[in-house]
């Protein structure tokens, strides 16, 4: 127990249970539930936090709607606007491709968000983000092909090139 005393001969029913997690309030990981600390903190790198602005055309809140960036090897981080009409708050986001889903609660319509340096104003919805080219795009990557694209990561083979033909009519 977490306030085990050795010198008790009764239990008296006072323990309390230990609970390891990270105890320390500014890190990515807190547990507000831990009494004991097993050194697993995690902290964003200054370089990895971004802006979240959320708004709520109403004024009330989100009505239970969420924010969650989910990257593709699963790290994750959630938050929501749970009163008021707007919050800013600094998120976590290390280089990655993430899915952006925003919404879930009553009146998703009244929903606006931004990510500074990432995604302009949107509402409501699914999105793919990509912080610090975390995201690959297939496509075609030869800027002499006629469907070359700008934004493609990686070629997909799907280049096209035009070929011209001579044909002698008058043989």
């Amino acid at each position: 127990a977490f306030n085990y005393n050795p010198d008790a001969t009764l239990d008296d029913g006072s323990c309390i249970a230990v609970i390891f997690g990270c105890t320390d309030e500014s890190a990515e990981n807190f547990n507000p539930d831990a009494n004991t600390d097993d050194e697993s903190c995690e902290y964003c790198d200054a370089g990895d936090q971004f802006t979240l602005n959320m708004f709520d055309a109403w004024g009330d809140g989100w009505n239970g709607g969420t924010f969650t960036a989910t990257s593709a090897d699963g790290y994750s981080v959630s938050t929501g606007l749970t009163d008021g009409a707007e919050l800013s708050e600094l998120v976590c986001l290390p280089v990655g491709c993430y899915e952006v889903v925003v919404g879930g609660g009553s009146y998703d319509n009244e929903i606006d968000f931004s990510i500074d340096g990432l995604l302009e104003l949107s509402g409501a919805g699914t999105y793919t983000v990509s912080v610090g080219g975390g995201c690959s795009v297939a496509g075609c990557t030869d800027e002499t092909a006629a469907n070359f694209n700008a934004d493609a990561t990686d070629d997909d083979g799907s280049c096209m090139f035009s070929t011209i033909f001579n044909v002698d009519m008058c043989s």
